[in-house]
């Protein structure tokens, strides 16, 4: 029984669970930026006065979507 104010996780990912969801998590994430980044700019994006416009542009996030990509791809290639 953990002691009082302990948080014990539900699920254990281990250090291999952990490199599979970066292996795999992503290149989903940069679809995630290539297929949505007009939402992504709605959500994530913070608005500055004095016209509030937004911050990061679509252009933004089909870049993060590119380094996503790029480092995705990198670490596949780790474990080919």
């Amino acid at each position: 029984m953990p002691a009082i104010g302990v948080r014990v996780p539900a699920v254990y990912i281990g250090k291999a669970g952990t490199g599979i969801l970066v292996a795999y998590g992503l290149p989903l994430a940069a679809i995630v930026c290539f297929v949505w980044p007009e939402r992504l700019m709605w959500w994530f994006s913070p608005r500055t006065p004095p016209l509030y416009d937004y911050l990061f542009t679509e252009g933004a996030w089909y870049l993060l979507g590119y380094a996503l990509l790029l480092i995705g791809i990198g670490v596949l290639l780790l474990f080919r």
